[in-house]
């Protein structure tokens, strides 16, 4: 499925100067670009790096795209996504007025990524627990 060639979705992240907390948004991108179509599936951050929602919005309607839709790439609708992304939001409105904006609710929020986190924290939590009584067994064997 592609998105409309008009149309960009916007990955919207926090942002770190540690480039580690990049690569896994980076992989979600790719992977969403190989779903979406190439070239339609940006990333933008809030603070510490670029670029920004500005940024995109500015380099969209460059390239004659029309719509937005933003996906925060959240757990949950705190002060940033409450407050920062709205006003960001409200920025690209202004200076761009023929761009179409749809803004997502945080993916953190969707029951299918809370079921995701919770099958990956019981399977690791188990695992842990495994390893631990393995651990003790051998213990055992060696007195």
């Amino acid at each position: 499925m592609n998105l409309q060639v008009d149309t960009w979705l916007v990955l919207y992240a926090h942002g770190s100067k540690d480039a580690r907390w990049l690569v896994p948004f980076e992989i979600l991108r790719r992977r969403l670009e190989s779903a979406l179509g190439a070239g339609q599936v940006h990333l933008a951050y809030l603070q510490f790096i670029g670029p920004t929602l500005a940024n995109i919005a500015s380099n969209a309607a460059a390239a004659g795209i029309r719509r937005l839709v933003l996906s925060p790439v959240f757990l949950s609708a705190g002060g940033h996504v409450s407050n920062d992304l709205p006003s960001a939001v409200a920025e690209v409105r202004l200076q761009h007025p023929e761009l179409a904006v749809t803004l997502l609710s945080p993916v953190g929020e969707n029951p299918a990524v809370l079921d995701a986190m919770f099958r990956v924290i019981e399977q690791a939590t188990w695992a842990s627990l495994a390893e631990i009584s393995s651990s003790q067994a051998n213990l055992g064997e060696a007195r």
